[in-house]
């Protein structure tokens, strides 16, 4: 059972949510968000215990039901199964696998024609995503449609979802998928992935009234995102703007605010967890998933030995070493050795400094010349 559901904050300018008086807006909600709701906004519950759950009379329930029902948020048959109409709108399948455990739940259902309906909201919702959605349910869901011809209802099905939607604002959802390989504005990426495209194309341009200054802020926020140094931690706008930038959508989660909150994402770290990601063909969960570990531990998706040395990413071992050759330069011991008698004592200072910011860049132009930085160590 999941412990998140999502409510979009634009329920709020919906005309039909907001013609409710409060007790039928709470029931509405509550439907939204019930540990009873499936993952394609279904659920089958009596009205009493609803009444319970929401401390209401049956009778009022069952009223409120019907106001719902009536302004089209959603369908009720009379064996009591319950379907949110624009459920999935606002839910769609993580990935094919995540379709494929939709058809389940029309084993627990009540058989009834409302399985149908559902049915091909399923079988939209999963056609706007992708062939890959839409085969891993077509076959499975199209006994649940009242239609002979597989073809003929899945134009069927589209407008039928179309014929929906009028009555609210479109909100398909558009999975962006072709930047993990090649920027069509350029050429491709190092590793294959795009690391510095803008596409309006990621954006829905039905989703807010003036789609220009929609692209106007996302094109700012890049600007912003492409002027933080490569070492420096991503908040969590940056790190969503910098998925977008990989053709990733990523959200606003209590997981992502997490990961975003360790301060330990930069914008090179993101690029390795895109690339650790991009061959695994499984969908944006997974790829949360790279990101969370490697917030806690970089050194899951860029190996110590890869990452460029600096005052935070030297090892004890290492300060120790380029502290021994350090104090064996005639130059370095020139300008910072004044005062040391002991080669010993004088490389411990050394090795205690090269960890701070100021010190390892005053150190740094005797260790590149010396072979310790841009060699083989």
């Amino acid at each position: 059972m999941a412990r998140y559901k999502t409510i979009d904050i634009r329920i709020w300018m919906d005309e039909k949510f907001l013609s409710l008086d409060e007790g039928t807006k709470l029931l509405f909600i509550y439907l939204l968000t019930s540990q009873h709701t499936t993952p394609i906004g279904t659920l089958s519950l009596p009205s009493h215990v609803i009444a319970a759950w929401l401390q209401n009379d049956i009778d009022t329930v069952s009223k409120r039901l019907d106001e719902l029902s009536q302004k089209g948020l959603i369908k009720v048959s009379s064996l009591g199964l319950i379907w949110i109409r624009n459920y999935l709108k606002y839910n769609p399948p993580a990935n094919p696998k995540v379709a494929v455990g939709y058809c389940k739940f029309f084993d627990e259902m009540p058989e009834c024609a409302l399985q149908g309906d559902v049915a091909k909201a399923v079988i939209c919702s999963c056609k706007s995503r992708g062939k890959e959605y839409l085969d891993a349910v077509k076959t499975k869901l199209q006994i649940y449609i009242q239609q002979p011809n597989k073809s003929d209802c899945i134009e069927t099905v589209s407008e039928w979802y179309r014929n929906q939607e009028q009555e609210q604002e479109q909100d398909i959802y558009i999975h962006n998928k072709q930047h993990t390989q090649v920027c069509n504005e350029g050429s491709a990426a190092e590793d294959g992935v795009c690391s510095g495209c803008f596409d309006e194309s990621s954006f829905d341009p039905d989703e807010v009234i003036d789609a220009p200054i929609k692209v106007q802020a996302a094109q700012a926020q890049l600007e912003h995102f492409d002027s933080v140094a490569d070492d420096q931690p991503l908040s969590l706008a940056q790190l969503i703007t910098g998925c977008k930038q990989l053709g990733i959508k990523l959200g606003h989660t209590p997981k992502t605010e997490a990961i975003a909150s360790r301060e330990t994402i930069t914008k090179e770290v993101l690029r390795e967890c895109a690339k650790a990601w991009k061959g695994t063909n499984t969908g944006t969960g997974y790829f949360v998933g790279i990101l969370e570990n490697a917030s806690k531990d970089v050194n899951t998706v860029i190996p110590r030995e890869k990452r460029e040395l600096g005052p935070d990413t030297i090892t004890d071992k290492q300060a120790s070493f380029f502290a021994s050759k350090l104090v064996r330069d005639s130059g370095f011991c020139s300008k910072f050795g004044k005062g040391y008698q002991d080669y010993n004592v004088f490389a411990s200072k050394v090795a205690a400094n090269i960890r701070n910011p100021r010190h390892f860049d005053e150190y740094k132009p005797y260790m590149e010349r010396i072979g310790l930085l841009g060699g083989e160590q």
